[in-house]
């Protein structure tokens, strides 16, 4: 996790695996240490697979090797250096959707909700111009955003599928 070149390190398929190795061994050394004895967990995306792992659910062995391929198909959903994420904050979904609506104009353009992350936080994904020029339109509205540079995304609609 520590030795490599920087790219391949946070690749999906690397990154990942990584993050929920992480995540489960704080977990267990929270629970050896504290004696915890949980009756439920729950995460939100990759966190998931470490709350599955904490209730019993999966196996680390599992959850590991699922966790891989779930990288790796990521990170091939699209092609390197094509996509952006930010995350926008402050507004209302609804709103935010309506804006990005109305900055799609052609595929290279596109952007759309990724994720809702609660009630005035949500990711938009895209085309790295469509990211662009929907932040702009949002921050020009009142919104905030954060461009997440290290983390990748699926977009069906790029894409077609066999």
């Amino acid at each position: 996790m520590l030795v490599g070149p920087d790219e391949e390190l946070m690749s999906t398929a690397v990154a990942q695996p990584a993050i929920l190795l992480h995540s489960v061994a704080c977990f267990r050394l929270l629970q050896d240490r504290y004696a915890i004895d949980i009756n439920y967990a729950l995460g939100h995306s990759l966190g998931e697979y470490s709350a599955l792992v904490a209730a019993g659910v999966f196996q680390f062995s599992d959850a590991i090797k699922a966790v891989h391929v779930r990288g790796r198909l990521m990170q091939e959903a699209v092609p390197k250096g094509q996509g952006a994420m930010a995350a926008v904050l402050g507004m209302a979904a609804h709103k935010i959707c309506e804006i990005i609506e109305e900055s799609v104009h052609s595929q290279a353009d596109y952007v759309a909700a990724a994720n809702f992350n609660g009630p005035s936080q949500t990711v938009i994904a895209g085309t790295k111009s469509g990211v662009a020029k929907a932040s702009l339109k949002l921050k020009s509205a009142g919104a905030e955003y954060r461009n997440h540079k290290r983390l990748f995304f699926i977009l069906p609609t790029l894409r077609e599928g066999p």
